[in-house]
Protein backbone atom coordinates (compact mmCIF):
# COMPACT_ATOMS: atom_id res chain seq x y z
CA UNK A 1 0.00 0.00 0.00
CA UNK A 2 1.48 3.49 -1.18
CA UNK A 3 0.58 6.85 0.52
CA UNK A 4 -1.13 9.34 -1.96
CA UNK A 5 -2.13 12.67 -1.92
CA UNK A 6 -2.38 13.34 -5.99
CA UNK A 7 -5.73 12.73 -7.88
CA UNK A 8 -5.11 9.46 -10.38
CA UNK A 9 -4.71 11.77 -13.28
CA UNK A 10 -2.28 13.77 -11.83
CA UNK A 11 -0.22 10.96 -10.08
CA UNK A 12 -0.34 9.02 -13.52
CA UNK A 13 1.34 12.53 -15.52
CA UNK A 14 3.69 13.18 -12.61
CA UNK A 15 4.86 9.69 -12.54
CA UNK A 16 5.65 9.82 -16.71
CA UNK A 17 7.42 12.94 -16.08
CA UNK A 18 9.32 12.03 -13.72
CA UNK A 19 10.20 8.74 -15.20
CA UNK A 20 13.64 9.82 -16.69
CA UNK A 21 14.70 11.63 -12.82
CA UNK A 22 17.32 10.04 -11.16
CA UNK A 23 16.04 9.21 -7.54
CA UNK A 24 14.45 11.33 -5.18
CA UNK A 25 17.00 11.23 -2.65
CA UNK A 26 19.85 12.39 -5.67
CA UNK A 27 17.15 14.90 -6.84
CA UNK A 28 16.88 16.42 -3.15
CA UNK A 29 20.55 16.39 -3.10
CA UNK A 30 21.60 18.19 -6.20
CA UNK A 31 19.22 20.76 -5.56
CA UNK A 32 19.92 21.46 -1.99
CA UNK A 33 23.63 21.39 -3.41
CA UNK A 34 22.59 24.08 -6.45
CA UNK A 35 24.73 27.31 -6.29
CA UNK A 36 23.60 28.41 -9.83
CA UNK A 37 26.55 26.59 -11.61
CA UNK A 38 24.36 25.19 -14.33
CA UNK A 39 27.57 23.02 -15.74
CA UNK A 40 28.35 20.72 -12.50
CA UNK A 41 24.36 20.83 -11.07
CA UNK A 42 24.35 17.14 -12.69
CA UNK A 43 20.79 16.64 -13.66
CA UNK A 44 20.23 17.54 -17.73
CA UNK A 45 18.24 21.16 -18.38
CA UNK A 46 15.46 19.25 -19.87
CA UNK A 47 14.59 17.36 -16.03
CA UNK A 48 15.25 20.63 -14.02
CA UNK A 49 12.05 22.33 -16.60
CA UNK A 50 10.26 19.25 -15.81
CA UNK A 51 10.97 19.59 -11.57
CA UNK A 52 10.37 23.33 -12.11
CA UNK A 53 6.98 22.61 -14.23
CA UNK A 54 5.51 19.84 -11.16
CA UNK A 55 7.02 21.63 -8.08
CA UNK A 56 4.85 21.09 -5.22
CA UNK A 57 1.97 23.04 -4.47
CA UNK A 58 1.91 24.74 -0.75
CA UNK A 59 -1.07 22.64 -0.07
CA UNK A 60 0.16 19.53 -2.12
CA UNK A 61 2.97 20.32 0.92
CA UNK A 62 0.50 20.56 3.76
CA UNK A 63 -1.75 17.35 2.67
CA UNK A 64 2.03 15.51 2.81
CA UNK A 65 2.70 16.48 6.34
CA UNK A 66 -1.10 15.51 7.56
CA UNK A 67 -1.49 12.41 5.46
CA UNK A 68 2.32 11.43 7.48
CA UNK A 69 0.95 12.14 10.56
CA UNK A 70 -2.23 10.21 9.79
CA UNK A 71 -0.37 6.93 8.45
CA UNK A 72 3.29 6.90 9.94
CA UNK A 73 5.52 4.21 7.82
CA UNK A 74 3.49 4.21 5.02
CA UNK A 75 6.01 4.84 2.07
CA UNK A 76 4.59 7.34 -0.26
CA UNK A 77 3.90 6.61 -4.35
CA UNK A 78 6.57 7.52 -6.57
CA UNK A 79 5.18 10.73 -7.46
CA UNK A 80 4.82 11.99 -4.30
CA UNK A 81 8.78 10.46 -3.20
CA UNK A 82 9.26 13.37 -5.62
CA UNK A 83 7.40 16.45 -4.80
CA UNK A 84 7.89 15.64 -1.09
CA UNK A 85 12.23 15.29 -1.88
CA UNK A 86 11.76 18.62 -3.58
CA UNK A 87 9.94 20.25 -0.95
CA UNK A 88 11.97 19.11 1.72
CA UNK A 89 14.98 21.50 0.48
CA UNK A 90 15.07 25.06 1.62
CA UNK A 91 14.02 27.90 -0.60
CA UNK A 92 13.30 24.89 -3.58
CA UNK A 93 11.02 27.22 -5.27
CA UNK A 94 13.49 29.82 -5.79
CA UNK A 95 16.06 27.15 -6.30
CA UNK A 96 14.44 25.44 -9.23
CA UNK A 97 13.14 28.47 -11.07
CA UNK A 98 16.57 29.79 -10.69
CA UNK A 99 18.38 26.67 -11.69
CA UNK A 100 15.49 26.35 -14.77
CA UNK A 101 15.97 29.91 -16.13
CA UNK A 102 19.28 29.22 -16.11
CA UNK A 103 19.81 25.92 -17.52
CA UNK A 104 17.74 27.97 -20.27
CA UNK A 105 19.54 30.52 -20.80
CA UNK A 106 22.58 28.97 -21.25
CA UNK A 107 20.85 26.98 -23.81
CA UNK A 108 19.48 30.21 -25.69
CA UNK A 109 23.00 31.19 -25.37
CA UNK A 110 24.66 28.25 -27.15
CA UNK A 111 22.35 28.04 -29.85
CA UNK A 112 22.89 31.86 -30.14
CA UNK A 113 26.42 31.22 -30.44
CA UNK A 114 26.20 28.57 -33.29
CA UNK A 115 23.94 30.64 -35.33
CA UNK A 116 26.80 33.77 -35.10
CA UNK A 117 29.29 30.93 -36.50
CA UNK A 118 26.68 30.23 -39.29
CA UNK A 119 26.47 34.02 -40.31
CA UNK A 120 30.03 34.60 -39.66
CA UNK A 121 31.11 31.83 -42.13
CA UNK A 122 28.54 33.11 -44.87
CA UNK A 123 29.82 36.61 -44.37
CA UNK A 124 33.24 35.15 -44.65
CA UNK A 125 32.20 32.77 -47.67
CA UNK A 126 30.41 36.15 -49.32
CA UNK A 127 33.67 38.16 -48.95
CA UNK A 128 36.01 36.25 -50.09
CA UNK A 129 33.69 35.00 -53.33
CA UNK A 130 35.00 35.63 -56.64
CA UNK A 131 32.20 34.82 -58.69
CA UNK A 132 30.30 37.52 -56.30
CA UNK A 133 32.93 40.00 -56.93
CA UNK A 134 31.96 39.43 -60.89
CA UNK A 135 28.69 39.52 -60.71
CA UNK A 136 28.69 42.74 -58.85
CA UNK A 137 30.76 44.51 -60.92
CA UNK A 138 28.44 43.07 -63.65
CA UNK A 139 26.03 44.17 -62.04
CA UNK A 140 27.32 48.10 -61.55
CA UNK A 141 28.71 48.10 -65.48
CA UNK A 142 24.67 47.87 -66.44
CA UNK A 143 23.33 50.22 -64.30
CA UNK A 144 26.45 52.72 -65.76
CA UNK A 145 25.29 52.10 -68.87
CA UNK A 146 21.52 52.31 -68.25
CA UNK A 147 22.15 55.48 -66.53
CA UNK A 148 24.16 57.12 -69.04
CA UNK A 149 23.12 60.80 -70.06
CA UNK A 150 20.15 60.59 -67.45
CA UNK A 151 20.81 62.85 -64.26
CA UNK A 152 21.57 60.03 -61.94
CA UNK A 153 24.62 58.70 -64.23
CA UNK A 154 25.95 62.31 -64.92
Amino acid sequence: RWMKILDPHRSQKLAIAFRPLPEPKTVKRLLAGFQGDVGEAGLPSDQVRILAEFMPTPEMIEGMRREEGLHRGVPWDRPEQYLRAVASVPHFEARLRSWAFLAGLREAGEELCAKADKVHAGAEALGSSTALRQLLAVALAVGNRVNAGTPRGR
